[in-house]
């Protein structure tokens, strides 16, 4: 019988391509894996009891999650999909506010069979932080990066458009109101308050600005489309509303970044990290000198041409349309260091990487505990029976995903490379996909 690991995927519109990937390397090692959105994962691992669970993360938020899969013995370990980029935010006491957000229980981080990071200085970071894990932390990439990379990019025959990122997240929030969305940040993941306030005020003043200065650039390329994509966390009826004129720009959420950016001419950005991921796949990445950050990001300056004007910024994009940009002459040492420092290596192979590592171990670990899993089970059971006689969603439509759209994931990467099984069947079950062969 063909052993099972269940992968937790936290937002489906960045990560699920990305655990696609993976799932079809295991699946091609001769595992079943079982894509499962977070939202319900409690309730979906005890069910399924598989012999390997891949947390999102290690946080405060989901220690008692894992605790109780531990107690049914259930073999965990974390994917990490954000510890990368944004590890280095200080609190003004000089430790990044990423330590706040991970689980201090020692009981927890002490059974950890993996936990993949993304790049060198999360993992020299985390040998400090978590030296009763040291054995478990492993230096692999980020699947995330995979799926951006040249051997399994989406087939375009051309650029087609100039890509507008936005990152107005304490003002344009989408999920709660603006002084909830800080005092969240606040308490569950340490930053200072005062800081808050103060990129909530530059965010007001920059997002006028800056909103003015791409409707200016579009008006200034009448024949090039432009497509703004906000960020997640962000409603899209004030850019709807701001754009309602243009003929040549349009306000789109949908798909994974990957997608966009591998048919962007260039991307014009307020401090986001996509600006990254545009050095990685060779798209220029533009911003204004004058929507600078307060919490400046490191990675995100070191990848971006800053602009004095928008007159510059105009300039530079007829250089990309007329294919004679040049980027900054520091570009290219600057993002070997991004690289090196933040991914480990950018080749495409981190998701293989993971696959082999976990198909060699899962053969030598304990199996779960059936009985303690089934009372999880059972508990999260009625939990969730009370939820929906309270007329509550067990999975926010945010965190949802399709079998359609893992099968839209599958047939690209079998499409870009002949590794990838092509008889790799896909079931729906409960709120998860099972992908096995």
């Amino acid at each position: 019988m063909r052993q099972k690991i269940q992968i937790i995927i936290d937002n489906p519109l960045r990560d699920l391509p990305s655990g696609v990937l993976l799932a079809a390397h295991l699946v091609k090692k001769g595992l079943n894996v079982i894509l499962t959105p977070f939202d319900n994962a409690p309730f979906e691992t005890f069910r399924f009891c598989p012999h390997y669970l891949l947390v999102n993360y290690a946080r405060k938020t989901n220690e008692t999650y894992m605790s109780r899969v531990l107690s049914a013995r259930i073999p965990l370990g974390v994917l990490d999909t954000e510890g990368g980029v944004f590890v280095k935010l200080e609190n003004e006491g000089g430790k990044p506010n990423f330590v706040k957000t991970l689980t201090e229980n020692k009981s927890v981080i002490s059974q950890l069979k993996d936990y993949f990071v993304w790049g060198n200085f999360i993992f020299d970071f985390m040998k400090k932080e978590w030296p009763s894990a040291v054995s478990a932390l492993q230096l692999m990439g980020t699947p995330r990066t995979d799926a951006l990379h040249s051997k399994w990019a989406e087939p375009h025959q051309q650029r087609e458009f100039i890509l507008i990122n936005t990152s107005f997240t304490l003002i344009n929030t989408k999920f709660r109101s603006s002084e909830e969305e800080i005092n969240d940040l606040v308490h569950r993941f340490g930053y200072e308050r005062a800081r808050l306030e103060q990129e909530y005020q530059v965010q007001k003043k920059v997002a006028s600005e800056f909103l003015a200065t791409v409707k200016k650039v579009a008006e200034e390329f009448p024949n090039e489309s432009f497509v703004l994509r906000p960020h997640p966390f962000e409603r899209h009826d004030m850019y709807l509303q701001e754009f309602k004129d243009s003929k040549n720009v349009v306000v789109r959420g949908d798909q994974a970044i990957d997608h966009w950016l591998s048919q962007s001419k260039a991307l014009i950005h307020y401090e986001c990290s996509t600006a990254i991921e545009a050095g990685l796949v060779g798209v220029p990445a533009f911003s204004l000198k004058s929507a600078a950050h307060t919490r400046p990001i490191e990675a995100i300056s070191l990848l971006t041409d800053y602009c004095e004007s928008e007159q510059d910024l105009n300039e530079k994009i007829s250089q990309v349309l007329n294919k004679t940009y040049q980027p900054p002459s520091t570009f290219q040492k600057n993002l070997q260091q991004v690289i090196e420092t933040i991914y480990y290596r950018f080749d495409g192979e981190s998701s293989s990487r993971i696959a082999d590592h976990l198909a060699n171990k899962i053969s030598h670990l304990e199996k779960p505990s059936i009985l303690r899993s089934w009372l999880w089970f059972s508990f999260y059971f009625f939990r969730n029976l009370a939820k929906k006689l309270l007329g509550k969603q067990l999975v926010r439509d945010s965190k949802k995903f399709t079998l359609a759209q893992v099968q839209t994931s599958l047939r690209r990467f079998q499409a870009a490379q002949e590794t990838i099984p092509k008889d790799i069947r896909l079931v729906q079950n409960g709120d998860s996909i099972i992908l096995s062969q």
